[in-house]
């Protein structure tokens, strides 16, 4: 006889953990009495120039670029506007206007608030906000605050009454992006071309589970800001490290403060297959920073590879539903797909048949090194890459990662032409013998030597087998109703938990078909944890 528990919703005090940014109204909306906010404008930038000039090196080997930093210094002692409140709360605010540009965004030499005090950034409209930032945020070495779209870009401060101390924002910088941000319209969403396929279209809906570990990432290499996707990788050794795979040219001219002001977008994608109206509210699943951790080192794409290893400043949070990607050093699949953003459009999905074929960058001095495929029409389009798309997985039907985009010749003019995805199995091992030239120290630390291992959500745990096939199956995903599981003899235990990481399901007298009712739930994304043989493998859920 089944025994099932639905335990309290009671937070598990080991799986919280700050938040990156803290989703919050900024405090002096409202009280428009207030505002008093003193204006930078910057109109000596040819932004049509800049574009110009990206758009004649998009022909070369690198980032799309997208933007360029402009050299601005202040702090909260020297510019801006401090005032307090009727409830005695201090703010300081300043505006920075770039005329032409399509987004502005913030570079900091350093950040240290005080307890207590929150950061924030918003549009001139009111539009779109980031924040709270607060202490959890400090950075002493480089930070970054993503892109507001439009032309100005508000900096506010606040502290409440008791706090005396006084904050250290120290500003270096200004992104100026000149491509990228456009208007979007229903018609005509983002910069990825026409024959590009929405991930969440029906073409992408056997990879629900790594779409979540796929981002749009804003580089910033010297002056310049690109565009370049990536996937967040699982690992052979237990905890949630986030590493970030994508391309070594992403990286050409990155310094570490480079680095620390690299962003990246999670979840970037249309709710469902046709276009939104607008993307607001899509992109705030951002985090600011990261380490370089191996990649190919070259900056040269006929020398390798051209795979690049990051870690993130911080955990991803829960609340992304971070999925850490499996991966296959075992060879090419027969079909799969690429999930990436195109010229840092949303998610999209192309659908190639058949096994990539082995070949060569063009001019390449280490042969054999990428993979090389072409692209199929689909029902919904016919999807290829752009700039933007590179650092993104070729994926096996089994959502494995076995290839990392380095660059080609398709396009939506160019439908039937092919594509270099840097091999997996040669920056495992290939590119080097030091850790930072290679895969396999990081994201196999435990030195088990598997060829394949299996994606998951959170809880990580240590791989004590090579999954390289999930061992039971669930469905249907959407549930309103009921799950269904098919689970093996060996299956031992059953757990359920919520988006916040909350335990409400745990069975441990399970049968081969197995069924749990989740009709009057909370709508949301649910987390199912079977343990096969001591060994723990995660899918998720969604209730609607």
């Amino acid at each position: 006889m089944n025994v099932r528990l639905l335990l309290i919703l009671i937070a598990l005090p080991g799986l919280l953990m700050a938040q990156v940014e803290q989703h919050r109204t900024p405090r002096s909306w409202g009280h428009p009495e207030n505002w008093n906010t003193p204006k930078v404008f910057i109109d000596t930038v040819d932004v049509v120039a800049l574009r110009a000039d990206a758009e004649r090196l998009d022909q070369q080997n690198g980032p799309y670029r997208i933007g360029r930093e402009l050299p601005y210094r202040a702090n909260t002692q020297n510019s801006g506007h401090w005032y307090r409140d009727t409830r005695g709360q201090r703010h300081w605010t300043t505006e920075i206007q770039v005329q032409g540009a399509q987004a502005v965004s913030l570079l900091f030499e350093r950040l240290v608030l005080p307890p207590g005090g929150e950061l924030y950034a918003y549009s001139a409209d009111l539009k779109i906000s980031r924040g709270a930032f607060t202490a959890d945020n400090n950075r002493n070495d480089g930070w970054a605050i993503a892109p507001i779209r439009g032309e100005s870009i508000i900096l506010e401060y606040w502290a409440p009454a008791s706090q005396a101390t006084l904050p250290e924002i120290e500003i270096e910088g200004i992104g100026c992006y000149f491509r990228g941000f456009e208007a979007k319209s229903t018609r005509d969403y983002g910069d990825a071309g026409p024959c590009q396929v929405n991930a969440n279209c029906s073409e992408g809906s056997n990879y629900g589970d790594v779409k979540d570990a796929i981002v749009m990432i804003i580089t910033k290499s010297g002056p310049f800001f690109g565009f370049c996707s990536g996937t967040l990788m699982n690992t052979t050794g237990a905890g949630c490290t986030p590493y970030i795979l994508s391309a070594d040219h992403c990286a050409e001219n990155t310094s570490t403060s480079d680095f620390n002001q690299w962003t990246f977008y999670f979840d970037y994608a249309a709710p469902s297959c046709p276009d939104p109206g607008s993307d607001i509210g899509l992109d705030l699943r951002s985090m600011v920073g990261c380490l370089l951790r191996s990649s190919t080192g070259v900056g040269d794409i006929s020398s390798g590879s051209d795979f690049l290893l990051v870690e993130l400043l911080n955990d991803v949070p829960q609340s992304y539903s971070p999925y850490y990607a499996g991966w296959s050093r075992s060879g090419a699949s027969n079909g799969g797909v690429c999930i990436h953003h195109p010229s840092g459009d949303l998610m999209k999905v192309s659908t190639f048949a058949g096994t990539p074929v082995n070949g060569s960058w063009p001019g390449s001095t280490t042969p054999n090194r990428h993979w090389i495929t072409n692209w199929a029409s689909t029902a919904n389009g016919h999807g290829t890459t752009e700039g933007g798309s590179s650092g993104s997985p070729l994926l096996s039907p089994s959502g494995k990662v076995f290839g990392v985009l380095s660059g080609g010749f398709s396009g939506c003019s160019d439908l039937n032409e092919i594509d270099f995805y840097g091999k997996f199995s040669t920056a495992w091992a290939s590119d080097g013998s030091a850790a930072n030239r290679r895969l396999a120290p990081w994201l196999d630390p435990d030195g088990t030597g598997f060829m394949t291992l299996a994606g998951t959500y959170p809880p990580c745990q240590a791989a004590s087998i090579d999954e390289s096939d999930r061992s039971w199956r669930m469905y249907p995903n959407p549930a309103a109703e009921r799950i269904l599981m098919e689970l093996p003899a060996a299956a031992e235990q059953v757990t359920i938990s919520n988006a916040l990481g909350q335990v409400v399901w745990v069975d441990a007298s399970l049968q081969s078909n197995y069924s749990v009712e989740v009709a009057g739930w909370a709508p949301g994304t649910y987390f199912v944890q079977v343990t096969v043989d001591g060994s723990v493998s995660t899918q998720r859920f969604i209730v609607p």
